[in-house]
């Protein structure tokens, strides 16, 4: 009985030792570093390589470079021209001529929407200044002394 004790205590500690030793896992072995020898020409044409990717780099820049440069000239003369366009209806509207029915002191609708057009402008630019002129036509002249040589006959 104590053999088989002795017996089965020694296969039990043999067993948990084979188990043990499966577990682990075997060394790794570090591969030995080799050396390699570039040639000349393995040299050079990675140089070349290394070039031709910076010259194409340095040329994409570049053309990047002057898409920018011609988008800002093309918005600035863009800018340009709705800054004339503005100016131009600008002095268009303060230029408008307002006229006057004939013997009547007040304005027609289309002279008075020609004045309204004109109080924003000179509002916002208080140096500007607008000049009024009158003139009569011949007409009116000889109407104007029809009606005087009409009023001076009539004696009432």
């Amino acid at each position: 009985m104590i053999r088989t004790r002795i017996a089965v205590m020694t296969l039990a500690m043999l067993s948990v030792a084979v188990i043990d030793a499966c577990r682990h896992k075997a060394p790794e072995v570090t591969p030995t570093p080799v050396v390699t020898r570039d040639t000349s020409a393995e040299a050079a044409a990675r140089a070349a390589a290394e070039r031709r990717r910076a010259d194409s780099i340095a040329a994409a820049r570049a053309a990047e470079a002057q898409r920018r440069r011609a988008d800002s000239i093309a918005a600035a003369r863009a800018a340009a021209d709705r800054d004339a366009a503005a100016m131009a209806n600008v002095r268009n509207t303060l230029i408008a001529v307002v006229h006057f029915d004939l013997d009547q002191a007040d304005l027609r609708s289309d002279a008075t929407a020609a004045l309204d057009a004109k109080i924003p402008i000179l509002q916002a630019n208080p140096t500007v200044t607008l000049g009024t002129y009158a003139h009569l036509f011949e007409q009116a002249d000889h109407a104007v002394a029809a009606r005087e040589a009409l009023e001076a006959s009539y004696e009432p």
